[in-house]
């Protein structure tokens, strides 16, 4: 999952570079801050796990209604305030939220999976691992 996450942040910093480095008056003409989102991405990401998300918003802990509970935008944006707009990994999340073949953890119902959230986006990528054993 590390490699996973890695992978992410590498690829995105890399396309901000590049935009900045080749189209930085187009970003400026839609309104965006490409020396912000530099700045911004130019440290490692947060990462939290849902369970945390959860606890950070000061969700229930009833277990029946939180287990089935997706962060709307309102909520991503919460989390992010709290990270200064830093880009946030939230990880783990329950098994129910997630695609039927995203792979389990193995103590617990949750799934090895992150979504990327990103100022004023919210959820900008979704990743997991996928399961690689069949089901029958």
């Amino acid at each position: 999952m590390d490699r996973l996450i890695q992978i992410i942040e590498n690829t995105l910093r890399f396309v901000v570079e590049r935009v900045h480095r080749e189209r930085p008056r187009q970003v400026e003409q839609l309104g965006g801050n490409i020396r912000k989102l530099e700045s911004n991405i130019a440290k490692p990401f947060h990462r939290l796990t849902w369970d945390e998300a959860c606890d950070l918003l000061h969700l229930g802990k009833e277990v029946g209604r939180r287990e089935k509970l997706d962060f709307n935008l309102r909520e991503e944006r919460a989390i992010m305030k709290h990270f200064d707009d830093h880009p946030v990994f939230v990880i783990r999340h329950p098994a129910e939220l997630k695609f039927f073949n995203s792979k389990r953890a193995t103590k617990d119902a949750r799934c090895l999976s992150a979504d990327l959230l990103l100022a004023p986006l919210g959820e900008t990528v979704g990743a997991a691992i996928r399961e690689e054993r069949a089901i029958n």
